[in-house]
């Protein structure tokens, strides 16, 4: 299991049994506080740390000190460990040292001694919270590029697999009609899982492309130009590459699930529609927030089967295009009706906003297929798990709309049944 610990840097031995005591206060034995009492020292500890295996995600420094000043040695610390995030606690740091670490150190935070306790603990849970969110993200752009090459190789293997079966059809046509039309059915199947692949190539080098050009583009800026952008202007920088790096995280997640629909057999369970539903409302308080929407859930039928992790998705998408596309502020009621003739339950979100035209209506379970462009950005990814997620629970889906009267989205599952299991296979 891997260890953490905080890297303390400063020549005035108070300060530094100060911050220990604060910091091990706070941290409650998670995390390891190692202290340097200069810069020389400081690269000495972090060395020996690094071939202990032990991560440092956080190096608080003071600027005067002996030998090496604050702000060239968290350049060096950034050149070593960039991922480390760096803070200046100091009294006597000028905006020349401040500037340098902000642009050669990629300064995260600035505290001022004295210090206050609260806003230290404030900045290294903000500061934890951050280096475990850009590991994270790291580790999800090496798995997308993984899933990439495996996919290509994949695309190349099942053509060559849908040739051959071709070919063999051809040769077996004459005499054994029942053989051949069992290959034509596989070599259907292999067409479908053919173009998934594609499909999923095409948003890797298509929606990634994007967000990923935006990042290297701020980096490159700041690569060429740091010396000369102002500290303000580069701290936005970081965060528009940060934000654009949160993006491509919910698109990697998204295909992720899109991926598992397809391969995953689930077990049914009763649902408690209700608490799934609040589960999705949870996860967008915050673009309910944003848009000012609202939500009334009337009483809904609690005898339907599925798998709730995946309906909770259903919701998730069905709200979120009600909030973005929806009327303004956006208005929500959910609502179902159990049909005991067809053994199906439904459930159905109503939306006050400008309804769809047909031709809309046709497109819009398309996948990386997107409608009103101007009211929102998406990759077009959502409505078309939501399909795959209902079809693969046994269910159907539920759409109507009528321009300037609102838009109804909805599906059906069956009743719950003891030890039912689907399998997309």
């Amino acid at each position: 299991m891997t260890e953490f610990a905080i890297l303390c840097v400063d020549d005035e031995e108070i300060i530094l049994d100060s911050l220990k005591e604060q910091l091990r206060r706070y941290l409650k034995g998670d995390y390891r506080v190692e202290l340097a009492e200069n810069g020389v020292e400081a690269l000495e500890v972090l060395a020996e740390l690094e071939e202990e295996g032990i991560e440092v995600p956080i190096i608080i420094s003071d600027q005067i000190m002996p030998g090496i000043k604050g702000d060239d040695l968290l350049a060096q610390v950034h050149e070593l460990y960039p991922s480390s995030l760096k803070i200046f606690l100091t009294g006597q740091a000028g905006l020349d040292a401040v500037g340098n670490a902000v642009n050669k150190a990629n300064l995260y935070r600035y505290i001022s001694k004295p210090w206050d306790e609260t806003d230290l603990h404030m900045t290294i849970r903000e500061g934890l919270r951050r280096y475990n969110q850009d590991k994270q993200i790291q580790e999800q752009n090496e798995q997308l590029q993984h899933l990439y090459a495996q996919a290509q190789i994949d695309i190349k293997n099942l053509r060559i697999a849908e040739t051959a079966l071709t070919h063999a059809r051809d040769e077996l046509e004459d005499r054994v009609k029942e053989r051949t039309a069992e290959l034509e059915s596989a070599n259907a199947s292999l067409r479908e899982t053919v173009g998934d692949l594609n499909s999923f190539a095409r948003t890797v080098a298509h929606d990634l492309k994007t967000p990923l050009s935006v990042m290297m583009g701020y980096a490159d800026m700041l690569g060429e130009y740091g010396n000369s952008i102002e500290s303000e202007q580069s701290m936005l920088m970081i965060q528009r590459i940060h934000t654009t790096s949160k993006k491509m995280v919910s698109i990697i997640n998204e295909l992720l699930l899109l991926a598992s629909v397809r391969r995953e057999e689930v077990q049914f369970h009763l649902l408690d529609m209700e608490d799934i539903v609040y589960r999705a409302y949870d996860r967008l308080s915050h673009l309910f927030a944003e848009t000012g929407g609202s939500l009334e859930v009337v009483a809904l039928p609690r005898n339907a089967g599925g798998y709730d992790s995946w309906v909770e998705e259903i919701w998730v998408n069905y709200m979120s295009n009600a909030l973005k596309y929806g009327g303004i502020p956006p208005v929500l009621k959910i609502s179902g009706e159990y049909f005991e003739d067809e053994n199906q339950v439904a459930f159905w979100l109503d939306d006050n906003g400008p309804g769809l035209q047909e031709a809309e209506l046709e497109q819009v379970f398309v996948e990386f297929n997107r409608l009103h462009e101007n009211r929102a950005k998406g990759h077009g990814l959502g409505l078309s798990i939501v399909q795959r997620i209902v079809r693969k629970l046994g269910g159907r889906l539920i759409v109507d709309s009528e321009v300037g009267k609102g838009s109804r989205f909805g599906f059906t599952l069956p009743v719950f049944q003891e030890e039912t299991t689907f399998n997309q296979e």
